[in-house]
């Protein structure tokens, strides 16, 4: 069931967006590839390539960390989130440990596509994050 409902959010974006622009998108240039994450920044979106699909417009990123997932106190995974204005969440990237040079990269690269949004995960961003969230709801 979970695989069923994964593919079909993946033909509903991939409709929304359009298959020709994502294809447009790929065979740019200028396209900033994280191979070991399968991250993918080009010049309109940022994409996850692990399953399911993610593509999210660097217009409506509000918030950008890396997060590193521990098990026993070791580290396992890292991911780069990604938060958008209307409070949905995504993880990008995936069983890679010590990525944190790429994942940076890809920070700096984000925060250089849209100037409003939070760095890093700080209780003050938490804070801000809630009350940005709240503001786009009551749109």
């Amino acid at each position: 069931i979970g695989f069923v409902i994964c593919v079909l959010r993946q033909n509903k974006l991939i409709k929304e967006i359009g298959l020709d622009e994502i294809k447009e998108e790929l065979r740019d240039e200028s396209i900033i590839k994280i191979d070991k994450q399968k991250i993918y920044l080009t010049r309109h979106y940022i994409m996850g390539v692990n399953a399911p699909l993610k593509i999210i417009k660097y217009e409506d990123v509000a918030w950008t960390y890396i997060l590193h997932q521990k098990t026993n106190g070791i580290e396992t995974s890292t991911f780069l989130v990604v938060k958008t204005l209307n409070g949905k969440a995504y993880n990008l990237g995936g069983k890679v440990r010590n990525a944190n040079e790429n994942l940076e990269l890809a920070i700096a690269e984000i925060a250089s596509r849209n100037k409003n949004i939070l760095l890093g995960y700080t209780p003050e961003n938490i804070r801000e994050y809630k009350n940005i969230v709240k503001e786009n709801k009551n749109k």
